[in-house]
């Protein structure tokens, strides 16, 4: 197999969860715009080496910070997030734009390179 053209830290990896996600990252040129190479990563979550991998990577790095929960970004953030808050053994909190959860929530506003948003 080619070395890849990018690079990841794959530190608590084993050797086979490291070739598999090497190999379930799909790079694809020019998108969303030219010039930029966009890291699909969905083919890690139907790879379950791939997807331990990454779960046992984040679980090694944060167990002895002292995390106290894990936050997951919409949709693939929740993918990624929610296992590594199991391995931790705290609790998953899920960020949303604003008024799409049913239940009560917390919002903050905040400045992203000179937009205002909110979450």
């Amino acid at each position: 197999m080619a070395a890849p053209q990018f690079q990841i830290n794959t530190d608590g990896c084993s050797e086979e969860g490291k070739q598999a996600l090497l190999e379930a990252i799909t790079i694809v040129e020019d998108f969303p715009k030219p010039g930029l190479r966009f890291k699909e990563l969905t083919n890690v979550l139907t790879n379950y080496i791939a997807f331990q991998a990454v779960v046992d990577a984040f679980a090694k790095r944060y167990r002895a910070m002292g995390v106290t929960a894990v936050v997951g970004i919409e949709s693939r953030g929740y993918a990624y997030a929610s296992p590594v808050a199991l391995a931790l053994g705290v609790p998953f909190v899920p960020f949303r734009k604003p008024g799409k959860m049913p239940c009560k929530s917390v919002g903050v506003d905040f400045n992203l390179g000179g937009w205002n948003k909110s979450a």
